[in-house]
């Protein structure tokens, strides 16, 4: 369904729907612009057959709030299709796109499809896929319900993360620093377990949710917790459940935080694990909660389980107490699967924005590689290739690497290529094109369509000057004057531009020694370059450049969740996050996590190299476009799919890449 399930720029809003056991949960997004922020919810009960039967107009708009319903209708409007219509007509993108979520049977999503069918409007469900692939440690029967939390926790405050679910059973589900799945576990809910108890038994009462709440409201209230060893039949009950839930909690927190206090280096097993970069680092160790019963789960989270069940004595055989050892913090969040919606797309959209990135690069690459320019110096023209394209951080365009034939090289924007790529259609090889001639037709014809295109992308290109008669200089003295002489521009005729643009020739007397040069970092070129005065010689000019100083920083791990970029064998820049910290003894090691889902061990002197490298180029990075650009882009979330790296020759510290 990607990309067509994509939201759309233009998009005011879109819709959320999550299909639970007891209710539909249902929620109103802000749109792209403000990375689909959830910002109205509101529940219903589960869709029956009889609810669709009738005017679906008249069903949809009893189950939406008045700001919904609006949306839908326009304000003030009675519902009907008409007026559905109309105010879809006067929205950018008139047709809403609904997701939904189901851990039920597929009878509501039949009913939605049916209640949205009055209106126009999509409806897209999604999958576990959608949130976790196989490599993060989703499987197969994994709860999409489960994964869309984890992946809200994720979003909301980083890795890694642990969510507990209160609902008709009750979940926790984990993942590690890294953001991949370490796991979870099921078992029954509240009202299960109370209802076994009831139902399996002769004598023992009902208590109903409410009852359940009031009671930790009072135990709290009289701050005398349950005690363990209850005198009546209502306090036993609950002190059994209530208990059993906190006490397992507890051990479940403890291996938790064991098991993601502290950065390890990555295991050989754990290699066919793909790690995924959360955009944030949980150091606080904030556990959500979720759920019907999110509130008393919350209470009973706390270290002190909120006084409503007496807490294990210090000295315990069975170990420390949590809140003796740990330091963590407990957050109930009501809609946590909504933001994990919205994680989703937005992971998608990304994506789906850097695959457009590199298809437009690769065309690029396609297009201008290999062209053939000529540029003048001191009024003698000389003919190179482009062999690369620079994209870095401290220039606003790319910048084309040209060889020229005598070995030397230099860098020119978009709109100096244009001069080249014209000169070079419009007066061939400075030697004149010998051999096949409609191979060097087929060259000079190349450049030009190269070059109009430049155009076509709205450069500021400069008029280049028409060829004069060839009277004015002999390329080749020992050829025939009606072969040999080709018209060249003189300085009177080429632009200040192309007069100015510094290039090192080699001594015409010796032979030459200056090797091909493929610039990466790139120095800013000066505002007034164009206007500077014409060299007599043809020394190269400094640029001023703008430095980026590393300064260490005093806690090592103040680095963690820091980008960073890396040159490797196939010339391009991967970029990563720092994601963990260890200290061996051979010394600081961080672990990272680059955005293709490759991992690899930095020292100190990594650390150094390829956060400096990110300071020069982190405008290519999409994570960075993603962020200043929020409201024009298509934005950043699971790794992206790049080009294939060649690992042979590996760097050392479990590296899966291979340095530049």
């Amino acid at each position: 369904k990607w990309p067509d399930a994509l939201p759309k720029p233009e998009e005011e809003h879109i819709a959320s729907i999550v299909c639970g056991n007891s209710h539909l949960h249902w929620a109103f997004h802000s749109g792209l612009g403000d990375e689909l922020a959830p910002a109205l919810f509101w529940r219903t009960p589960p869709l029956e057959e009889a609810d669709v039967q009738g005017s679906m107009v008249d069903a949809l708009s009893r189950h939406l709030p008045q700001f919904a319903h609006d949306f839908m209708f326009g304000p003030s409007e009675e519902p009907s299709t008409k007026a559905a219509e109309k105010a879809a007509s006067q929205r950018a993108v008139p047709v809403l796109r609904v997701y939904l979520i189901s851990t039920t049977n597929g009878d509501q999503l039949d009913r939605l499809q049916r209640l949205w069918s009055c209106v126009p409007s999509k409806l897209w469900k999604l999958s576990g896929e959608d949130f976790f692939s196989k490599a993060q440690g989703r499987y197969d029967t994994m709860g999409v319900d489960r994964l869309a939390c984890l992946r809200g926790a994720l979003d909301l405050h980083g890795a890694p993360a642990l969510v507990f679910d209160g609902g008709t059973a009750t979940t926790y589900t984990a993942s590690d620093a890294s953001g991949n799945i370490m796991g979870g576990g099921i078992g029954p809910g509240l009202a299960a377990k109370f209802n076994a108890m009831v139902d399996t038994t002769s004598d023992l009462p009902q208590l109903s949710p409410y009852a359940i709440e009031a009671a930790c409201t009072r135990v709290v209230a009289s701050k005398s917790p349950l005690s363990t060893f209850a005198d009546n039949t209502e306090d036993a009950m609950l002190v059994g459940v209530l208990g059993e839930f906190a006490y397992k909690s507890r051990t479940i927190i403890h291996q938790w935080l064991s098991k993601t206090k502290t950065a390890s280096k990555t295991k050989a097993a754990d290699k066919k694990k793909k790690d995924m970069k959360p955009n944030k680092v949980n150091n606080e160790r904030i556990i959500l909660v979720t759920g019907g019963d999110g509130e008393i789960y919350s209470k009973l989270l706390e270290p002190d389980h909120s006084k409503i069940v007496e807490m294990e004595p210090k000295g315990s055989p069975t170990g420390p107490r949590v809140s003796d050892a740990w330091s963590y913090k407990v957050m109930h969040t009501k809609h946590l699967i909504h933001y994990g919606i919205k994680a989703a797309l937005l992971a998608q959209v990304g994506l789906h924005s850097q695959r457009e990135v590199s298809t437009q690069q690769e065309k690029d690459n396609n297009l201008f590689m290999g062209l053939r320019v000529v540029k003048m110096f001191d009024g003698e023209p000389y003919s190179g290739t482009v062999t690369s394209i620079v994209r870095a951080d401290d220039i606003e365009e790319e910048l084309f690497d040209i060889h020229y034939d005598d070995d030397d090289s230099d860098q020119n924007t978009p709109s100096e290529l244009y001069e080249l790529l014209m000169l070079y259609y419009q007066k061939g090889e400075p030697g004149g094109d010998k051999g096949n001639a409609d191979q060097h037709k087929k060259k000079r014809e190349a450049s030009k369509a190269a070059a109009e295109e430049l155009k076509k992308r709205g450069y500021d290109v400069p008029a280049v000057a028409a060829p004069k008669k060839a009277t004015e200089k002999t390329m080749n003295s020992s050829t025939s004057t009606a072969a040999a002489v080709v018209s060249v521009a003189t300085a009177d005729s080429v632009s200040p531009k192309i007069q100015t643009k510094t290039k090192s020739l080699p001594d015409k007397t010796a032979a030459p020694t200056v090797p091909p040069i493929k610039t990466v970092d790139v120095p800013k070129r000066p505002a007034a370059a164009a206007n500077l005065p014409t060299s007599a010689t043809k020394a190269k000019k400094s640029k001023t450049k703008k430095v980026y100083v590393f300064q260490k920083k005093a806690n090592p791990r103040d680095y963690l969740k820091d980008r960073v970029a890396k040159v490797f064998d196939d010339r391009q820049t991967y970029f990563g996050t720092i994601m963990e910290y260890s200290s061996h003894e051979d010394g600081s090691l961080w672990s990272i996590v680059y955005d293709d889902g490759d991992t690899e061990d930095y020292d100190e002197n990594d650390i150094k190299e390829s956060i400096t490298l990110y300071e020069q180029r982190k405008k290519n990075d999409p994570e960075y476009k993603f962020h200043s650009q929020a409201a024009t882009r298509l934005p950043q979330m699971t790794p992206p799919q790049v080009p294939k790296k060649n690992n042979a020759g590996s760097k050392s510290k479990k590296s899966t890449k291979t340095a530049d």
